[in-house]
């Protein structure tokens, strides 16, 4: 019988963990936008869609409670009736033999011991029964292979030459090629951006160059050196990155600057503020450096919060930044004085831009296209070439 409960329970327990997981993540996505509620007006729209998926994991939960319930019952009841029954044929027995009292009580005592620990056995079976629902939700991040970086080697300081050679790349096996035949060599100290139309590949690119992802074919060279044999995670500390959907860190100003590094100083920190265009914020805010900002960045503005992690990206002084619509949300005058700082580095820059007034100093452009460059060269070279680059410009700049 408790083999039959314990399947049941795992049955239920395995529906348990996936309206669970359901719910849990319509309760994040909630309260991540909780603003987006408010401004449409739709907080009982949102309430009642969470509530058509709690309501199964109640159900499952009072379900469940029974069962257990009943086993406990079962498992209690079971000793009392089956010591009552044994009584009953042991009386019968000693009254036609002539078994002694001595031996009935010594009987009646083993098969106390013998039940007891059958019903631990059992119940110690079913909590091992109650781990395989655990362990198939887990199994999917249990089967990703981790990175692989105890036998590559470091890269040393990056000087800030990268080379993409043939490069060509998709996620999935069956579907496109995101990448394809993409080349692209980048000297140190060089600015280059990246344009095209959304899923032309320009994030990808950002993708392969922090390991993030492997290509299928091609390679990618940092000071010659392949990207394969480097360790990932080490090129990664030496290049400053602003992604397109980068966090903050719930915490202060200052520890989201400096991260995780016990050598930086509030000196450090400010310098890379004031690189950032972010300096004279803090300094109006009522606890400079300190000041609290939460992990979704809603006490301070978007501005603020884009400079802020270009302040993070430059307090480590790399040389090599890699800027994924990092200043998507500036001003026109504060993304001038960020864009004068940072031609004062002597670094290689990446950016990936939609905003074409950006990058109008930069060395080199790539227009992308269906993973493959359409068109190269600089601001100037691409207008006066009246391609794809320039319609594309001329909508924007009209």
């Amino acid at each position: 019988m408790n083999i039959i409960v314990g399947r049941i329970q795992v049955s239920k327990q395995k529906e348990l963990l996936a309206f669970s997981g359901k719910t849990a993540g319509i309760v994040l996505q909630m309260l991540t936008g909780i603003a987006k509620f408010r401004v449409t007006g739709t907080e009982r729209r949102a309430f009642n869609h969470w509530m058509k998926h709690f309501l199964p994991v109640k159900e499952i939960t009072i379900s469940l409670t029974r069962v257990q319930n009943f086993q406990t019952i079962f498992n209690g009841h079971f000793r009392i009736i089956s010591m009552m029954v044994i009584y009953v044929m042991m009386v019968k027995m000693t009254a036609d033999s002539a078994m002694s009292i001595g031996a009935f009580l010594s009987f009646s005592a083993a098969y106390g011991i013998f039940a007891g620990a059958m019903m631990q056995m059992s119940s110690s079976m079913i909590t091992v029964l109650q781990v395989f629902p655990l362990y198939e939700r887990t199994r999917p991040i249990l089967d990703e292979e981790p990175e692989n970086t105890t036998t590559k080697e470091a890269p040393g300081d990056l000087r800030g030459n990268i080379e993409m050679n043939e490069i060509r790349f998709r996620y999935d096996e069956e579907g496109p090629y995101i990448l394809n035949d993409l080349s692209i060599n980048i000297k140190s100290g060089e600015y280059i951006a990246l344009v095209g139309p959304s899923g032309s590949g320009k994030s990808t690119i950002i993708r392969l160059l922090l390991g993030f992802n492997e290509a299928n074919s091609g390679a990618i060279y940092f000071d010659g050196q392949d990207m394969a044999h480097l360790d990932a995670r080490m090129v990664r500390k030496r290049i400053g990155v602003v992604l397109q959907d980068g966090s903050l860190v719930a915490g202060n100003i200052f520890s989201n600057i400096v991260g995780a590094s016990t050598t930086l100083t509030i000196d450090d920190a400010w310098k890379a503020a004031r690189a950032a265009a972010f300096d004279k914020d803090i300094e109006n805010m009522p606890m400079g450096m300190h000041t609290v900002v939460s992990e979704s960045g809603g006490t301070i503005s978007g501005g603020q919060r884009q400079r802020l992690m270009i302040a993070r990206a430059l307090v480590h002084r790399p040389n090599i930044l890699i800027f994924d619509e990092a200043t998507s949300a500036l001003d026109n005058h504060t993304q001038g004085i960020v864009s004068d700082s940072l031609d004062q580095l002597n670094v290689t820059r990446i950016v990936v831009a939609h905003r074409l007034s950006t990058i109008q100093n930069a060395d080199t452009i790539y227009y992308l296209e269906g993973g493959s460059i359409q068109e190269k060269g600089s601001f100037k070279e691409l207008m006066e070439l009246k391609g794809k680059f320039y319609e594309l410009a001329r909508r924007q700049l009209e």
